[in-house]
């Protein structure tokens, strides 16, 4: 409730205020037409009887109708601007709130059933909770003013009518934790269910499932996921119905048997025929006020088990933090040190790394190669300190990475992941994407575009650097893989940080393109450390300093020419490569 406050303000006091008036004019209403009919009953068949005694009333049940008119079309006015606002203050939270989760908690299943049930649920779940305690409000306010009047009437009608209406406060209890329940114990099942859906609807997994013929496979798995969790809350449904029935006969017999106690008042004169329709309004009211509030209740007790799981996720803490009084680094070269580096990813036993060693000197051009799961990509993880060594030490000139500012540090590198990210938008913005914090300069991307390669086909592009790189927006483009690849770079380039990481930079370019590229490298990155991972020789054998990684260690190294004449692993892998050129 203090964040529906925060993204609403003002407005939501003010929708208290109508709730509260809205809540009271039905009461006020009912009363006033009880006295316009003890009135009518009073002088009826007298000969001198007038209009004159009912106008106050009239006027009163009219200025209570309108203001009660007024109050609901400003409540729906202002319930919709505040649906607006809270849903856009928890879509930025979360968002924030994902966009800097660490590593680790996308490592651990648990965690991650918690990530996609607040995934599914953040932006509806909580503000059906907080839209639903304003109306619990007005429920509690509905429910106190009739329950006083039928106090004052016979205290067992009221003790009657609130314990028949227990039975539906526990059902809708019990079955929003059964709910819960479901999600929570079938949360790996969905998970696959969301991704099996997302494959079949997303253009870049249509290809090989049209030519597989395996989409009726999808969708047969669609269909048996969704049941082995839907299957389950039906039963629960069955059962729940079955339980509401029993409750509201119950309730039905409670308000039949207080309208006959009424009635027998009103026959014996103990109560008007104003009173008598007061109260049988009244009771029907507070039956229905309570109905409609433990059904809210319940409603909102379902609501909270995810409201709870997603200040779970808020609440989460990242292992890779900034220390107190950490170091704020230079953007300039650095030497790098892996000193006794072992490291294994949480939840998993086998180390990738043990008691790995590396230095890389600064301006160096290093190239790390090896079979997949030697390590490498892991080096480069460790290096970008997504995650923390389990033993050893990274040091950056004689300084800890643990001790050195993750901001400064991350202004050193500039990286091209082999999964590198292709965002639906412009040229440009991809671009810039490699510094947010840097002004916008043409000249600047057109000269790390340059670099890349990627700056010809860009200009023949109809919008060239406005060109939209996705064909779901209007006029917009779907780039080849290489194409995507060379915009990536040119990111990395665009970044102009004095270490340039490059995962796999050319494995969908062209052997000339290649080339360019790494002699743009050459010529225009001196001054940078380069750090390269590339099955590709061609690639690689430029490098100062060439390591073969294998099972986390370091089993080779020295420049080509060295690695050659050592007729090692290097040399069988090379000429197995060239063996398929010739």
């Amino acid at each position: 409730m203090s964040l529906y406050y925060r993204a609403t303000g003002a407005r939501t006091i003010a929708l208290v205020i109508l709730i509260i008036i809205v809540s009271l004019t039905p009461f006020a209403s009912a009363y006033i037409f009880k006295l316009i009919l003890d009135k009518l009953v009073e002088v009826i068949g007298n000969a001198n009887a007038s209009l004159e005694p009912f106008i106050p009333l009239l006027i009163y049940s009219t200025l209570i109708g309108v203001t009660s008119k007024v109050s609901w079309s400003l409540i729906e006015y202002i319930e919709k601007l505040n649906h607006l606002d809270f849903k856009k203050y928890l879509d930025i939270i979360v968002d924030r709130k994902y966009s800097h989760l660490g590593f680790e908690h996308y490592s651990n299943p648990k965690t991650n059933d918690l990530l996609n049930r607040v995934r599914e649920t953040f932006n509806w779940r909580p503000i059906n909770f907080a839209s639903r305690q304003l109306w619990i409000m007005q429920n509690i306010i509905n429910a106190v003013s009739n329950s006083l009047a039928i106090f004052a009437l016979n205290i067992w009608v009221f003790i009657a009518i609130l314990i028949s209406s227990i039975p539906e406060f526990i059902i809708k209890m019990k079955y929003g934790r059964d709910v819960w329940g479901i999600h929570a114990a079938k949360g790996s099942v969905r998970r696959d269910y969301w991704n099996t859906s997302w494959y079949v609807k997303e253009e870049q997994y249509l290809e090989e499932i049209r030519i597989f013929r395996s989409g009726n496979y999808f969708i047969k798995r669609i269909k048996e996921l969704y049941n082995s969790f839907l299957d389950l809350q039906k039963s629960r449904e069955k059962k729940k119905l079955i339980q509401t029935i029993l409750s509201n006969i119950l309730a039905l017999t409670t308000f039949t048997i207080s309208e006959i106690y009424i009635l027998i008042s009103a026959l014996g004169s103990r109560i008007s025929i104003g009173s008598l329709n007061f109260y049988n309004g009244r009771i029907y009211s507070l039956n229905e006020n309570l109905k409609s509030f433990f059904k809210n209740l319940g409603f909102s007790y379902e609501d909270l088990l995810y409201v709870k799981d997603l200040f779970k996720v808020l609440n989460l803490k990242n292992k890779i933090i900034d220390k107190p009084n950490s170091k704020i680094i230079k953007k300039d070269t650095k030497l790098i040190e892996f000193k006794n580096v072992s490291f294994k990813y949480p939840n998993n036993n086998k180390y990738v790394l043990k008691d790995f060693n590396l230095t890389i000197k600064p301006k160096q051009k290093i190239a790390l190669i090896g079979e997949n799961g030697g390590g490498k990509t892991t080096i480069i993880r460790l290096l970008c300190r997504f995650y923390d060594p389990q033993k050893g030490q990274i040091l950056v000139n004689g300084t800890d990475l643990k001790d050195i500012k993750l901001d400064s540090w991350y202004k050193c590198l500039g990286v091209l992941f082999q999964d590198f990210n292709r965002y639906s938008y412009s040229v440009k913005d991809n671009i810039l994407l490699g510094d947010v914090d840097k002004t916008y300069e043409k000249k600047l991307i057109q000269k790390a575009s340059k670099k890349s390669q990627a700056h010809s086909f860009i200009m023949d592009y109809d919008n060239g650097y406005k060109t939209i790189l996705s064909k779901k927006f209007k006029k917009g483009i779907e780039p080849s893989v290489g194409q995507w690849q060379k915009i990536a770079l040119s990111r990395a380039f665009f970044r102009d940080a004095p270490i340039l990481i490059l995962d796999e930079p050319t494995s969908a370019i062209d052997a000339k393109a290649e080339a360019e590229i790494f002699k743009h490298l050459e010529k225009f990155e001196k001054d940078k450390t380069v750090i390269m991972i590339s099955h590709r020789f061609s690639t690689v054998r430029n490098a100062d300093n060439i390591y073969v990684i294998d099972k986390g260690k370091i089993i080779e190294s020295g420049s080509h020419e060295k690695l050659i004449k050592k007729k090692g692993k290097y040399e069988k892998l090379f000429k197995l490569q060239a063996k398929g050129y010739k």
